[in-house]
């Protein structure tokens, strides 16, 4: 008898199977078997915090080069796309990942996906255990960016509670590696630079306090 390799988990496998039915497809839906999903809610505070420093700094021309990134990236799909629609032969996930990135183009402004994806690479510096390993955080970066579209939701019947429920529509594991991949390569630096940039300034806020309160307590 062989047992699931998730950590903690004692569940029997099937045939060769590393991980039981339940990891296995948690590792599917979020890239690790041990990933959780993040949810908007979870994701709100981060984007608020990119906002504001945007706002703060409307100008900068960081955030249009940002967003022609993503632009290039959709002109990328586009061609390949019109290339797999004349005949040429496309590999499978990367024609379902660029199809993907259509799907966002025609329905979200480039700003909101500039935003998403900085607010990811923000919450990852500020609470690097919610993701499991590196490609836990991708399938999550690709999750909340397709979020982004109502296209990517279908809806069930639930006649428990007799009402619709709205549910996500998951992408072939290798398609969203590859949307992983894409979105890190175009916007991946810029996420890591902004994450680095609020954590340091964090980190002075916190000191200047320290030095004001160790002062406060050397008053006579």
């Amino acid at each position: 008898m062989r047992y699931c390799q998730s950590p903690g988990c004692s569940r029997p496998v099937s045939g060769w199977a590393y991980y039981c039915n339940s990891h296995k497809s948690r590792a599917r839906r979020h890239g690790d078997p041990q990933q959780e999903g993040v949810t908007k809610a979870q994701l709100k505070p981060y984007l608020d915090t990119v906002r504001r420093r945007i706002a703060k700094n409307a100008d900068n021309p960081a955030w249009k080069t940002m967003e022609g990134n993503w632009l290039a990236l959709v002109e990328h799909a586009r061609a390949e796309l019109t290339t797999y629609q004349q005949g040429t032969v496309h590999i499978r996930q990367r024609r379902e990942a660029y199809q993907e990135i259509m799907k966002l183009a025609n329905d979200v402004t480039p700003a909101e996906v500039v935003h998403t994806v900085l607010a990811l690479y923000l919450m990852a510096e500020q609470e690097p255990r919610r993701f499991r390993s590196d490609e836990g955080f991708r399938f999550q970066l690709v999750r909340r960016v397709r979020a982004l579209t109502e296209t990517n939701r279908g809806t069930w019947y639930d006649h428990k509670v007799r009402r619709v429920k709205r549910v996500y529509r998951d992408t072939a594991p290798k398609t969203t590696e590859y949307l992983g991949q894409c979105l890190a390569e175009v916007l991946g630096a810029a996420g890591l630079y902004l994450a680095r940039l609020e954590q340091a300034q964090a980190e002075q806020k916190r000191a200047n306090r320290k030095k004001l309160f160790d002062a406060l307590s050397e008053l006579e």
